[in-house]
């Protein structure tokens, strides 16, 4: 795998609670936002991220966040 999704995947792995793709951006500032993006979509895929709100305020968590608020 290549360095850049590593480095996303521990981004997304190092926030706790709801995250942003700004939230990524500032994080990774030499990642493109098409890379991003391909990063959360198969994230979402695998089911270890969830998308909770469409839009320019679009918000994303952590599946395991998500199971651990439930109990």
């Amino acid at each position: 795998m290549q360095a850049t999704p590593l480095l996303l995947l521990y981004a997304v792995d190092s926030i706790i609670g709801d995250f942003t793709v700004a939230d990524l951006q500032r994080a990774c500032p030499d990642v493109s936002i098409d890379m991003i993006w391909h990063v959360l979509k198969k994230l979402k895929k695998e089911e270890k991220v969830i998308f909770l709100r469409q839009g320019r305020s679009a918000r994303w968590r952590k599946a395991k966040e998500e199971k651990e608020r439930k109990f």
